[in-house]
């Protein structure tokens, strides 16, 4: 319902309230695995953002990181604004991202033409960014084996380059 209703941008509020619901969801299935944070300024809860970002990025968190631990997995979400930016973090700690594969996932964000047939949430969300705002703006990753992983979001707070509600 959440994806389907209203346009393609909400405010971080109703973004982090269905990331919530998903992590109470993977909280009742992963029993014990994992603990999690949310760490957003009240101040930036009414920001503009493009729907659907989060969820994607911590659904990757758990499928490539955090469900194979036994126990012990955390997972951070955190924003602040800095320089006209709004960053969004989605740390865990889980197994990491290999160096070979860590910059193929890179060289794929930094492409001009991004190819989203590929169901690669990844692709998919710098896309929708950098087509959005430009391209400044997108993902960011960092990762090293058995170190957990990193996602930045570069989102523009300009409200000359939001799109209204």
């Amino acid at each position: 319902y959440y994806a389907l209703k209203g346009g393609d941008t909400v405010e971080v509020k109703e973004e982090l309230g269905m990331l919530r619901q998903y992590l109470e969801i993977m909280g009742t299935r992963l029993q014990g695995k994992f603990t999690w944070s949310v760490d957003v300024p009240d101040s930036m809860l009414d920001i503009v953002i493009p729907k659907m970002l989060l969820q994607p990025l911590v659904e990757n968190a758990f499928i490539h990181g955090l469900e194979a631990r036994e126990k012990g997995g955390v997972l951070y979400i955190g924003a602040q604004t800095e320089g006209g930016l709004l960053r969004i973090t989605i740390r865990d700690n889980g197994l990491g991202i290999s160096p070979e594969k860590l910059s193929e996932l890179e060289r794929r964000l930094a492409a001009s033409h991004c190819d989203t047939n590929q169901h690669l949430g990844l692709v998919n969300i710098n896309a929708r960014l950098r087509l959005q705002y430009g391209d400044a703006y997108g993902l960011l990753l960092s990762s090293a084996p058995g170190d957990g992983t990193c996602v930045t979001l570069r989102i523009p707070l300009s409200s000359a380059d939001q799109k209204e509600l």
